[in-house]
């Protein structure tokens, strides 16, 4: 946790991790674009609000006409497609940190919402595979093989992977 004695953004003076007033400059750890990606808000990491997000570098990108963000923290690049161009244009409305903590949301809620998801699909098998509803075929003349599950009630097709 930073000990920043007022809001700093990452690449000015005035962050402090600890407590003997060593202040200086937390560095700027800029998510790379891609080729193609046209760099539309850039906002650095920081803190603020009793939040530390000096990690958390953002920043928004066109690429063949659609909108993506771009979060560049201890693990990884990660490249979150936006709804609309409309959103874009409201967030490029915004001053720095409200931009900033919007987009910190949406990184966040879309990392919660994917992590429940993949939790929901691996109780889902998990049952499934205690049930010994889980059925397989191999794909003649392929190196693959067809899984699937059945349904409790009436042994339907459930679920497939293929």
């Amino acid at each position: 946790m930073c000990m920043c004695k007022q809001p700093t953004i990452n690449g000015q003076y005035g962050y402090q991790w600890n407590s003997q007033n060593e202040i200086g400059v937390f560095p700027v750890h800029a998510p790379a674009p891609r080729e193609l990606d046209e760099i539309i808000i850039d906002e650095p990491g920081r803190c603020g609000h009793g939040i530390d997000s000096h990690c958390l570098h953002l920043r928004v990108v066109k690429s063949c006409g659609m909108y993506y963000l771009l979060t560049n923290s201890h693990a990884g690049v990660h490249r979150l497609q936006l709804a609309s161009s409309f959103a874009v244009s409201v967030l490029e409305k915004m001053d720095s940190d409200s931009r900033y903590w919007t987009l910190q949301m949406i990184h966040h809620t879309a990392q919660r919402e994917a992590r429940e998801a993949t939790q929901e699909e691996r109780k889902f098998w998990r049952q499934a595979a205690a049930d010994n509803r889980i059925k397989t075929r191999k794909v003649r003349n392929e190196n693959r093989v067809n899984v699937w599950v059945l349904n409790h009630d009436n042994g339907t097709l459930s679920r497939s992977l293929g």
